[in-house]
């Protein structure tokens, strides 16, 4: 099957906007709607996430949640007996998709000479720190494989510091989660005879990701890539759902994701 899938939004709060606006921009695969479609889009912070959920029918073939950090105890045990009873999730990030889709030679877990890496997240709001751990979570997954464990480093009400190890090297890497100014994350990879670096800004503006690689050679600036992890994301969903479907486990993995970040 292909073609044209209908979302239906569930509350209506800034995911809702920014999902909306995102949408339109692949028009060719999604249309909103009002009432039963095969996407339900959820959001952790548009209001009540369970009665949005409650919406679900025979006619649900995936439900797509943003903002995942922030659902309650109630609407995640909810989003599992929906998984469970046969309609997957999918989960929304602003990042994640982003180096899925571009796959730059940015993917260290085939290159056992890493020394580095460094995510760090920006949030405007203190409150979304939370959620920019969670993606980053995701981030260092695509990236480098499974995690083995993850340790504290530091914890204040603005921002949060996490050492994670896992993937087939030992190699330990650091995910900052900090509020200021600006949003956007940079993610730094660092091995004996490269350096790589890319800036994704996640605002108002149509700024590219800026993405740099250092070696012997010099300074080479990558071409710019607009598209946002969102909107891949969004991609990535159509094609699964028109074609093998999506993979399973995905609320146990939310679960054990908040177990790793701090309360």
């Amino acid at each position: 099957m292909s073609g044209q899938l209908t979302v239906s939004v569930g509350g209506e709060g800034p995911d809702a906007v920014l999902q909306r606006a995102i949408l339109a921009t692949v028009a060719n695969d999604f249309r909103v709607v009002t009432g039963d479609a095969d996407v339900l889009l959820v959001s952790g912070r548009d209001g009540d996430a369970a009665a949005a959920l409650a919406a679900a029918g025979p006619a649900t073939r995936a439900i797509m949640v943003t903002s995942p950090a922030a659902l309650d105890a109630e609407s995640r045990a909810q989003l599992a007996r929906i998984e469970a009873g046969g309609t997957p999730v999918a989960l929304g990030f602003a990042y994640a998709p982003w180096f899925q889709a571009e796959g730059l030679a940015f993917d260290a877990a085939t290159d056992a000479e890493v020394a580095i890496l460094d995510l760090t997240a920006h949030v405007v709001d203190a409150g979304a720190v939370g959620d920019a751990l969670l993606e980053l979570l995701h981030v260092a997954r695509t990236m480098m494989g499974g995690l083995a464990s993850t340790k504290l480093l530091m914890h204040t009400p603005t921002t949060t510091v996490i050492e994670a190890q896992g993937g087939p090297t030992p190699l330990k890497w650091r995910m900052t989660a900090c509020a200021g100014l600006s949003e956007k994350l940079v993610a730094e990879r660092i091995a004996r005879d490269r350096r790589s670096k890319v800036e994704i800004a996640r605002d108002g503006h149509a700024r590219p990701a800026q993405i740099t690689h250092h070696d012997i050679g010099g300074s080479h600036l990558a071409g710019p890539v607009y598209q946002s992890g969102y909107r891949a994301g969004w991609l990535t969903l159509h094609a699964a759902l028109c074609g093998d479907g999506l993979p399973g486990g995905v609320v146990a993995q939310l679960e054990s994701d908040l177990e790793m970040l701090p309360a």
